[in-house]
C-alpha cells in the first residue's frame, strides 16, 4: 500500500540525514585541521584564525580529501531529493485524503528538505569553485569543537552592488559618519561605495568640540621601534609613568592580540599598579560590554583592548582620561578581504599603500581617537607610541585627520610634567 511504502521512505529519509550529518560535521573537522595547519598562528585574535581560501590554488593530499567527501555529499543530497521527489509524488496521489493541517506539516517539510538542498549548494559553490569577484576565506576556531569552523564570502568590491542596488532606486540617500574624510577629502569614501558616477553632495560639519583645549596629542621620543625586542618591555614601563601621572582612567589600544596579551602580564606583575585594576581583552573574560561597564566602576582602572575597541566604545567624562594608542592601525595584511582588495589593486595598477593601507588606518586612527572625547566637558590626554607618525612622510596624514588638537614631541619626563599641568 502507499501508506507502506510512505513509511519506507520516511526511514529513508531519516536514515539520509543521520549520515549526510556525520559526513557535514567531518568535512568541516578536516577543514578546520587544514586551515590550522595553512595559516600564519601569528594572529591578532585570541581563539580564532582566518584562512584566505583560493579554490584553484589549493592542491595538496589534505584538500583534496576535502573536496571528496565533498563529493560524498553531493550524492547524499542527490538521494535524498530523489526519496524526497517520490513523496510528494504519493502525496499529490492522495491529496484528497489529506487535511489542510497535515497538508501544511509535510508542506514545511518539503521545504525544510529545499533549504537544506540550497545550503548544500552554496557549500559546494564556497568550496569548489573560483569566484573572481568574491573573497572567500575560512575562520576556524582553536578552541572548542573541532569542527567549529565558518566559511565566509563577500565581493571584494561593493561600490558596484551599492550603485545598483541602492543609490539608483532611492530618490536621495544620507550617509553620516565621523570618518568618512581621509585628508580633508571624501574622495576615498565616495569611490569605496560606489558613488562616483552620482556627484553627491558632500559637506564637512567642524566638531562642536575645542580640541585645542580639551585633547593633547603626546609621542614619547624615548620609545624604541615597535620591531625591537625590547618594544614591550619599554611600553609596558611608559604605561606605569603614565598611569601613576593620570591615576589610571587609561584606555590602551593595541592592533596585535599577542601584544596585548605579552603586555598584560607584565603590567600585572607591576608592584607599582597594585592598586589598578588591569582588564584585558579576551584574558580578563567576558564582552565588550562587560569589559566596559568593569572598567567604569573602578576608581583606578587600566583597559588593554584590540580591534573591536577601536569603534564603537563610549566612555564619557572623567572615567576616561588617557589613550594610549600602540601602533598605528593598518590592517594586517594577512587579513583575506584586505589581501583580496589588494591583490585587485595591484592587477588594476594602483598603488595598494596609498590607496587602501592608509586611508582605511587614518580612518581607524580617527575612530580610536575618537573613544576619547565625547563631549564639550571631556578632557584628556593621547600617548601615540609607534615613532612612524613623525618619522614617516606619511605620518604627518595621521595628524592631519585630526586638526586643532595640541601636539608635542619629547622624552617622557618631559611630556609627564606636561600631562600634570594639563590635567
Amino acid at each position: 500500500s502507499s501508506v507502506g511504502i510512505e513509511k519506507n521512505l520516511v526511514v529513508n529519509v531519516d536514515e539520509q540525514l543521520k549520515n549526510l550529518k556525520v559526513s557535514v560535521d567531518e568535512l568541516f573537522r578536516m577543514i578546520h585541521s587544514y586551515v590550522v595547519e595553512e595559516v600564519d598562528r601569528d594572529t591578532d585574535e585570541q581563539n580564532r584564525v582566518s584562512y584566505y581560501l583560493k579554490t584553484e590554488q589549493e592542491s595538496n593530499v589534505k584538500w583534496q580529501g576535502i573536496v571528496e567527501i565533498l563529493d560524498s555529499i553531493l550524492i547524499q543530497k542527490a538521494e535524498l531529493l530523489k526519496i524526497a521527489q517520490q513523496q510528494n509524488k504519493l502525496m499529490n496521489q492522495s491529496y484528497h485524503m489529506i487535511t489542510p493541517l497535515q497538508y501544511a506539516i509535510v508542506s514545511d517539510y518539503f521545504s525544510l528538505i529545499f533549504k537544506l538542498k540550497e545550503q548544500i549548494d552554496t557549500l559546494e559553490s564556497l568550496i569548489s569553485q573560483t569566484h573572481k569577484e568574491d573573497v572567500t576565506w575560512i575562520e576556524a576556531n582553536l578552541k572548542g569543537a573541532k569542527n567549529a569552523t565558518a566559511i565566509y564570502s563577500q565581493p571584494i568590491d561593493v561600490s558596484t552592488l551599492l550603485a545598483d542596488r541602492l543609490f539608483t532606486k532611492k530618490k536621495s540617500v544620507v550617509l553620516t559618519s565621523a570618518t568618512l574624510t581621509v585628508n580633508n577629502s571624501f574622495d576615498y569614501t565616495i569611490k569605496n561605495v560606489g558613488l562616483s558616477d552620482f556627484q553627491p553632495k558632500t559637506l564637512k560639519i567642524e566638531t562642536p568640540f575645542d580640541m585645542r583645549k580639551q585633547a593633547v596629542l603626546l609621542l614619547p621620543t624615548d620609545i624604541p621601534d615597535v620591531s625591537e625586542h625590547y618594544f614591550i618591555p619599554t611600553l609596558v614601563d611608559h604605561i606605569v609613568r603614565i598611569a601613576q601621572v593620570t591615576k589610571g582612567r587609561m584606555l590602551i589600544l593595541f592592533t596585535s592580540y599577542d601584544m596585548l596579551k605579552n603586555s598584560y602580564k607584565l603590567l600585572k606583575g607591576k608592584q607599582q599598579l597594585e592598586e589598578f585594576m588591569i582588564l584585558g581583552q579576551g584574558i580578563s573574560g567576558g564582552s565588550k560590554v562587560k569589559l566596559t561597564k568593569n572598567f567604569k566602576a573602578f576608581e583606578k582602572a587600566i583597559l588593554l583592548g584590540t580591534n573591536s575597541f577601536w569603534e564603537g566604545v563610549d566612555i564619557p567624562g572623567e572615567k576616561l582620561s588617557a589613550l594610549v594608542i600602540v601602533r598605528l592601525p593598518f590592517t594586517n595584511p594577512n587579513d583575506p578581504v584586505f589581501s583580496a582588495k589588494e591583490n585587485q589593486l595591484r592587477i588594476q595598477g594602483g598603488n595598494p599603500f596609498y590607496e587602501l593601507s592608509l586611508p582605511e588606518a587614518i580612518m581607524r586612527f580617527k575612530q580610536g581617537f575618537g573613544r576619547l572625547i565625547r563631549s564639550k566637558h571631556d578632557k584628556g590626554i593621547v600617548f601615540v607610541m609607534d615613532r612612524r607618525i613623525s618619522t614617516t612622510s606619511y605620518g604627518k596624514n595621521f595628524l592631519l585627520s585630526i586638526p586643532n588638537v595640541s601636539y608635542y614631541e619629547d622624552p617622557l619626563p618631559s611630556l609627564l610634567k606636561k600631562v600634570k599641568d594639563w590635567l
